[in-house]
């Protein structure tokens, strides 16, 4: 279910608010994942559709991460802040 104000909601929220409120949907998809073993019961639908759910949990929480460690730089022009992921530290990393 889609909460209509969502911005707003985010906006007007403070810092506990917005932590618990990403913890709970983290919460909430990491109950899909991983997927559960198929039993005998299971057919190649369901078993699709549970390997899917499992697949967008991961997607989910590895986003939320993501999102989370992204570094915060000033916008140069005075505006708003731009949130952008930080680079990986290229000194150390080998190149293929």
């Amino acid at each position: 279910m889609l909460v209509p104000d969502l911005d707003r909601l985010v906006r007007e929220a403070d810092r506990d608010k917005l932590a618990a409120a990403v913890r709970a949907a983290v919460d909430a998809v990491a109950w899909y994942a991983p997927a559960p073993k198929p039993d005998y019961g299971d057919t190649d639908h369901s078993i699709a559709r549970n390997e899917a759910k499992a697949e967008l949990a991961e997607e989910v929480a590895d986003s939320v991460a993501l999102a989370l460690s992204a570094s915060v730089i000033a916008d140069p022009a005075g505006g708003s802040d731009i949130t952008r992921p930080q680079a990986p530290n290229s000194s150390t990393e080998e190149r293929p």
